[in-house]
């Protein structure tokens, strides 16, 4: 009797050992579903902290009824240039200062760029050449006869004597002596073409980004040779802002994330993650405190650019988003969608606890 005992009660722990193994995967399967659900759900879920949406305070007039793709703020922070998805320019003033100017006769315009002065307004475009507009006393264009089309990026030198322009068309990037109207050096170093060019603040070297090749590089510009950055981005990022000083760069790459890179040692310092569309525009603050995201579903916000913590949310009333700035006094922050409204936040009121929120 003991030993039949001993056997049923072995084929009973047997059976029930058996038991658990059928069940114990199905319950797996179960809690990997519910996970993966719960993951899912909470992406796409809005924010529940105390980050709160802030309307615009401000609209910026234009006379074009087409959506504005770009802008850019003069260095007084009383005039935006735009351009908008049929690539025309306008220029628009701030705080009642003049009417809105269209400029005529410069079209196909791909990337803009005000001189350090205000005085001038560089355009570079599809076609070859970069036109040059005298923006005081009053509005003229004249064509610097640069021997580049298909322009993705120009900037201006700290001193205003240099114009550095990259093409969608060519790896190389021509700097311009703008007062002798000659190449000083072309700087060939990248093998697909470069998307982003700014100096330095010593106006000695550039910083020059490839996005086909996901590298960054640097370039003495007295010697013309480049130095490595970053080339180990995940994946080619959309887009890019680089920080008030050449410290730091913000680039979108992974999915719904945006990075910030120290560029002296070329490692990712904050992650900025759960957005919930890829970014489509980013812009630090002009002492890069901060960063502003724009996204391609029409959701943008302030983050603290040294802890990417979220800051504040800007409600736009936008589908889609395509460019958002700081003004050079940092005061303010403009934005621009799938419309030809420009809009625009007081900075102080985003920090003011009282400020208007939903």
């Amino acid at each position: 009797m003991s030993t039949n005992r001993n056997v049923q009660g072995n084929e009973a722990e047997g059976w029930a050992a058996r038991t658990v193994r059928a069940r114990f995967p199905i319950w797996n399967w179960v809690r990997i579903g519910l996970a993966i659900g719960v993951a899912a759900l909470l992406a796409w879920l809005p924010p529940t902290d105390e980050v709160k949406a802030l309307r615009p305070a401000h609209h910026a007039p234009g006379i074009s009824p087409s959506p504005i793709i770009r802008l850019a703020f003069a260095p007084d922070a009383q005039t935006i240039a735009t351009v908008d998805d049929h690539e025309r320019i306008e220029l628009r003033r701030l705080n009642g200062s003049g009417p809105t100017i269209p400029i005529d006769g410069v079209d196909h315009v791909k990337a803009i760029a005000f001189s350090p002065d205000g005085r001038y307004l560089a355009v570079g475009r599809r076609e070859t050449d970069v036109v040059l507009l005298s923006l005081h006393p009053s509005v003229s264009a004249r064509n610097l006869n640069i021997n580049v089309k298909e322009t993705s990026d120009l900037t201006f030198s700290p001193d205003g004597t240099l114009l550095a322009i990259s093409s969608h068309a060519s790896p190389q990037i021509v700097i311009w002596e703008i007062a002798a109207g000659r190449a000083r050096t072309l700087l060939a170093g990248h093998q697909t073409p470069a998307h982003l060019v700014r100096f330095a603040p010593d106006g000695q070297s550039l910083l020059s980004m490839a996005i086909n090749d996901c590298r960054l590089l640097t370039w003495d510009l007295s010697s013309g040779r480049p130095r490595n950055l970053i080339d180990h981005f995940a994946s080619r990022p959309n887009c890019l802002a680089l920080a008030p000083y050449g410290r730091r760069l913000a680039t979108s790459c992974f999915p719904r994330a945006v990075q910030i890179w120290d560029l002296a040692t070329g490692r990712e310092v904050v992650r900025i993650a759960g957005l919930r569309f890829p970014a489509r525009s980013l812009a630090f603050s002009p002492d890069g405190s901060l960063l502003a995201v724009a996204s391609g579903d029409g959701s943008a916000g302030l983050w603290d650019a040294s802890t990417g913590q979220p800051i504040r949310r800007l409600e736009t009333g936008l589908d889609v988003l395509n460019a958002i700035a700081f003004s050079p006094d940092g005061l303010r922050i403009a934005l621009s969608g799938n419309d030809s409204a420009l809009r625009l936040w007081d900075v102080a009121t985003l920090f003011n606890p009282s400020a208007r929120s939903d």
